[in-house]
């Protein structure tokens, strides 16, 4: 993965990271314009590219962990924001409260 094609404008960048216990595949975090909120990606590694369409969007100061089953992983967020866009977010100042914890079911799917 090329970090500097995430982005034509070149304002992205790679968060957190975490490969399946199995390496079939990898979950990413990408940072737009060094805001801390991220958007975490799905990607298979043998085809080298994103399968499935979740974004798990408003994620912030998480780590990413894989069930030993490959099945999902877990990783925590904050509500979102209420602000319109990303640049909104990244300005307001807010106390951030009440993070949580979730599991995001990846399953099995075909190649």
């Amino acid at each position: 993965m090329d970090p500097n094609s995430l982005s034509e404008e070149g304002v992205a960048s790679l968060g957190t990271t975490a490969w399946s216990k199995d390496g079939n595949s990898f979950a990413y975090a990408i940072k737009m314009g060094g805001s801390d909120w991220s958007t975490i990606h799905i990607r298979d590694a043998i085809l080298k590219k994103d399968l499935l369409k979740d974004e798990l969007k408003w994620v912030k100061f998480s780590s990413i962990a894989w069930t030993h089953d490959n099945a999902g992983f877990f990783y925590s967020r904050f509500d979102a924001p209420d602000v319109d866009n990303l640049d909104q977010a990244a300005q307001n100042t807010q106390k951030l409260q009440f993070q949580k914890v979730y599991y995001h079911f990846v399953g099995t799917y075909q190649s």
